[in-house]
């Protein structure tokens, strides 16, 4: 049966951990910085460092995203893999020793709280434009095929750019630029990512960005209004639509089951939150045009 990961799980340990790892990889590919967006849990993150509301912490994430160009160029100083498997990460492997080439792992003592992490890195891309339309992985480099994912391609086109400091995992200070997934980009993916399995982190990314985002779910909808013509954007806001259908829906409940809430009344009232914001996104969509935007 598969565990719940709720946000008791995002301890400051790990957390940290992940971050320096991000720092770390930042500066270890830094000749690939027009290549590389970070996405997946991480992305709401930083979407919030910079656009959040005042007193609304976003949890962080423990594994670590990245989508990598299709259209990547040979770099003479190392391909992708190469250069982060020079500084000890490794290709992960299942029960059945079988690898998979799109993740890696790092293990790090932490320069937070000098215990030691597992933390892992999925390198994905987009499907647009592979000839091998059934295949799940696309050869990016002569060692990384990469996970195509829906919707990856608009994390090349909406993008932030951010300052990620921290602590190296061989300790030292040290900061680098990371191209992060925008607030629509990053919904779209997190949406299909919902769609595609069971794991309340993803309902609780949604809501939050919704939420969170400048002046919450109309200034989501003033963003994602340009992008409304696209055959994936509204394939993605369907599987929201989907799983915010009403207030008994799966997607208010596992926002509130992330929380890991005890109490009955406040259970509810992040149930109703949850829907409240999301909703209020989607009828924003529905029942707007440009200029009411």
């Amino acid at each position: 049966m598969a565990r719940i990961r709720n946000a008791d799980e995002f301890d400051s340990g790990v957390v940290k951990a992940s971050k320096s790892v991000i720092l770390e990889l930042g500066i270890i590919l830094r000749g690939y910085f027009n290549d590389l967006v970070l996405i997946g849990g991480w992305a709401p993150y930083f979407i919030s460092q910079k656009y959040r509301k005042e007193g609304f912490e976003h949890v962080g994430s423990i594994d670590i995203d990245i989508a990598v160009n299709p259209a990547i160029s040979e770099k003479k100083y190392g391909t992708i893999i190469g250069l982060i498997k020079e500084r000890g990460y490794q290709a992960v492997q299942d029960e059945l020793t079988d690898v998979f080439e799109f993740r890696f792992e790092r293990t790090l003592i932490s320069p937070h709280d000098n215990k030691e992490y597992i933390i892992k890195i999925d390198f994905l891309t987009s499907h647009l434009g592979d000839e091998r339309k059934e295949a799940v992985h696309r050869r990016i480099q002569p060692d990384l095929q990469a996970l195509k994912a829906k919707g990856c391609q608009l994390a090349f086109e909406h993008f932030i750019i951010t300052e990620v400091k921290d602590i190296l995992p061989g300790n030292g200070k040290a900061s680098c630029k990371w191209k992060v997934a925008g607030i629509v980009s990053s919904l779209v993916m997190k949406s299909f990512a919902l769609g595609g399995r069971y794991k309340e982190k993803d309902a609780y990314d949604i809501h939050y960005m919704i939420a969170n985002y400048k002046d919450g779910p109309l200034s989501v909808a003033r963003d994602f209004n340009p992008y409304l013509n696209s055959e994936v954007v509204q394939e993605a806001l369907s599987h929201i639509r989907e799983a915010f259908k009403d207030i008994r829906s799966n997607g208010p409940a596992w926002v509130a089951n992330f929380y890991n809430i005890t109490n009955e009344r406040e259970y509810q009232i992040k149930i109703a939150d949850a829907y409240k914001n999301v909703s209020k996104f989607l009828e924003l969509l529905e029942g707007s045009n440009s200029s009411s935007l």
